[in-house]
Parts: structure tokens; sequence; C-alpha cells
């Protein structure tokens, strides 16, 4: 019933409704007993903001799969599921180095084909090619250098070089700078 990263039956990706087992829209209680029937939830990472518990998203990380699962902080239900891709070497999907043996996230499969596994993970032009355009992703720096590719309820994460995350914001600096320049002129 279900999959677990454990097992070798794959996740389906539908952008707007889910990832594997984990549908949007879902409630948080409903996505925590999933991880639990997987045997995970000792390894899941719950974080809300304590001070002001409705201004930000109630977040469970799963580090040892790649995924991220993000819930509204007042209604509680799923919004956006976040994968990461390309770990520490190229083509591998990202996890945490402490995970158990074996909980690696399950293959990832859209419209039918297979296009990431453990070993091997898309570049972000292939993701880009298979799930056609969207907008400009974000590039984030905290807590690590990182491109983030948006779609409907769905997000993937392209860890970046620390360097090339620098070059990449200077370029971006400057271009802003030029157009501010322009328009003032």
């Amino acid at each position: 019933m279900f999959p677990g990263p454990g097992r070798k039956v794959p996740w389906c990706v539908v952008p707007s409704h889910r990832v594997g087992t984990f549908s949007l829209g879902m409630g948080v209680n409903e996505a925590l007993a999933i991880i639990q029937k997987m045997g995970s939830l000792d390894h899941a990472e719950l974080s809300f903001h304590e001070s002001c518990p409705f201004d930000a998203d109630l977040t469970v990380r799963l580090p040892s799969w790649g995924i991220q699962l993000c819930f509204d902080a007042y209604q509680q239900d799923l919004r956006v599921i976040a994968v990461r891709l390309q770990g520490g070497r190229p083509g591998l999907l990202e996890a945490d180095p402490e995970a158990p043996e074996g909980s690696l996230l399950p293959s990832l499969v859209y419209g039918g084909r297979e296009f990431a596994a453990a070993g091997v993970a898309p570049s972000l032009r292939e993701v880009y090619q298979m799930f056609g355009p969207t907008w400009i992703g974000d590039f984030r720096q905290e807590p690590e250098a990182l491109y983030l590719l948006q779609y409907p309820g769905l997000a993937f994460e392209f860890p970046l070089p620390q360097d090339l995350f620098e070059a990449l914001a200077a370029a971006q600096t400057m271009r802003a700078l030029r157009s501010h320049l322009v328009v003032e002129m």
C-alpha cells in the first residue's frame, strides 16, 4: 500500500497533485501517519515558527529521503513537496549521509518515464525539458547554496557549489544595477 524507500516501487510525480504517497491537500497528521508506516518517523524533522505559528509554513523534512513537505501554517494542509536532486556527486539523489542504509527516496516517475533514482538524478536542463517551462527559479543561500525550480505544488532543489552561487549572485546584482541605472537616466 505504501511504497517506502526500502522498496523498489517507484513514486509517481504529478505536479499539482502528488509525489508518491504524498498528495497535495493532505493534512499533516495524515502525512506523519504515512511516514510512520514507512518506518521513518524517527528521522523526520518537524519545524515551525514557535512565536508566530501561523505566519510561516510548517515543514516536515525527511533528510534520508531528500524531500521536504511544506504545510500551510493555519490549515495544516500540504501545499508544496520539495525534492532534492544531485547530491555531493553528480547524478545522485541527495540524502543525509548519517541516514541508515537503504533509506534513499524511491525512483521517481513522470509521464511513465523514470527520471530519478538512487545513483541517477537528472540535471536542471533535463528536469526543465521533462516538466516544461515554469517561472524562473530562485537562488537560496541559507543554510546552503541551492537553485530551486518550482512547479505547482512541486519544487526541485539543486545544490550549488558556494563559488558558483557567489558568481551567479554577483551577475544578478550587476544586472539589477544596470537596469536601475537605465531607469534613472
